[in-house]
């Protein structure tokens, strides 16, 4: 009898060593999570708080996403429109509707997975449940880039700048044919614009502006599409510039946000927009960046603008 025992835990542990005492079973959370978290300083998908789907539990730990339909959070799930936004600081139960939701974290964070492995860090990899990855599902919603990957589970990197562009699994196979094509349906500019899903991208949009520096002044800025912003930040990478120097963005003379400091270091310096007025942008109308110089001595810093749209 101890022979056979002692065969079976042979077994055992040559199937730990070969992966199997760090696959993990998924299934969505139903309680608060301790979603281990690498030891960097905390920042947050946005500095206001989020209206939470009707009836929709939010869970501590959790990966939380956005309803690209409707503007609203919910739990990060395999269904499409969901882009995921970070992981929920608290928990919260909206049975009674009304309730909002502090900032998601973002960072690298620790979660289940199923079908990962070692080899498969820098890996795209996407929801599963709200606390599990995996490089293979149905929707391939974006939860972010594999870190690492140890006995723990799977370090991943959060962030709606991750998170926001569609997985390339989203095509199901044999979904592109030459038959299947109409002439004209892929041109260089389509691609380049995004706009091959009958000329409206899906999912959240991540735009980008550099800011050169030196003298203040206005920057004018045209989308190519209608889009609603729902954040703005700027990480700023050059000249260091005064304490009260700002910069702002403007809706032709309207602000969608509020001032924010463009003053830091010449390497990088986050900067989040502390108020938002919820602001829909029509396809080709002009947005306005404005920077201020404290002692007109034109120092301004340099840096790039970051705009997070929901394609309308």
């Amino acid at each position: 009898m101890y022979a056979r025992l002692r065969t079976a835990l042979v077994l055992v542990l040559g199937l730990v060593a070969l992966g199997w005492g760090t696959y993990a079973w998924a299934s969505a959370l139903t309680a608060a999570r301790n979603t281990k978290r690498l030891a960097t300083p905390l920042q947050y998908a946005t500095q206001r708080n989020l209206t939470i789907l009707d009836e929709e539990v939010i869970y501590q730990g959790g990966l939380v996403a956005l309803n690209t339909s409707t503007g609203e959070v919910q739990m990060a799930s395999d269904t499409a429109g969901l882009q995921v936004l970070g992981v929920a600081t608290q928990t919260v139960d909206n049975a009674d509707d009304g309730e909002v939701l502090a900032p998601p974290a973002v960072g690298v964070f620790c979660f289940a997975s199923s079908g990962i492995a070692a080899t498969d860090k820098g890996k795209t990899v996407y929801v599963y449940d709200d606390q599990t990855v995996a490089l293979t599902t149905t929707n391939y919603v974006v939860a972010g880039v594999l870190v690492d990957y140890t006995s723990e589970g799977a370090w991943v990197l959060v962030d709606p700048a991750t998170t926001s562009r569609q997985g390339v699994g989203a095509l199901a196979a044999g979904a592109v044919t030459t038959t299947a094509l109409a002439t004209g349906a892929v041109t260089a500019a389509k691609v380049a614009a995004g706009t091959l899903n009958s000329g409206t991208p899906s999912g959240a949009l991540l735009h980008s502006l550099t800011i050169t520096g030196g003298a203040a002044g206005d920057s004018l800025w045209t989308l190519d599409r209608a889009v609603r912003i729902v954040d703005v930040w700027a990480v700023h990478t050059g000249g260091p510039g005064e304490a009260s120097d700002t910069i702002r963005v403007y809706s032709d003379t309207s602000p969608v946000c509020d001032a924010m400091s463009w003053s830091g270091d010449t390497s990088s310096s986050l900067h989040r927009a502390a108020q938002l007025t919820p602001t829909t942008i029509a396809s080709g109308s002009p947005l306005k960046v404005t920077t201020t110089d404290n002692d007109s001595g034109a120092d301004v810093g340099a840096g790039v603008l970051y705009l997070l749209t929901i394609p309308q």
